[in-house]
C-alpha cells in the first residue's frame, strides 16, 4: 500500500524522472568494464532460417493447393 502511495505522489507531482527511478530503479551511469571489453554477441541465425524455410514451404504448398482447387472447380463446371 505504501508503494502505491509513493507512485501516486510521484504521478501527481508530474515528476517523470522520479517516477521512473521509483518504478525501475536508478539508471546505470556507465556499462561495466567486463561488458564493455567483451566482443559483440554472436546470434545464431540457423534456427530462425529453418523456421522461415518451413513457413515458406507451408505457404507455397497451400497457395499451389488453392490454385489447383480453383482450377479443378472451374474445370468441373
Amino acid at each position: 500500500m505504501d508503494h502505491d502511495v509513493k507512485i501516486e505522489t510521484q504521478r501527481s507531482r508530474s515528476n517523470l524522472f522520479a517516477f521512473r527511478r521509483l518504478k525501475w530503479g536508478k539508471p546505470k551511469l556507465r556499462p561495466s568494464a567486463d561488458r564493455a571489453a567483451a566482443g559483440p554477441e554472436v546470434i545464431e541465425l540457423e534456427p530462425k532460417r529453418k523456421r522461415e524455410r518451413l513457413a515458406d514451404a507451408i505457404f507455397w504448398t497451400m497457395a499451389i493447393g488453392a490454385v489447383a482447387a480453383l482450377v479443378w472447380a472451374a474445370a468441373s463446371l
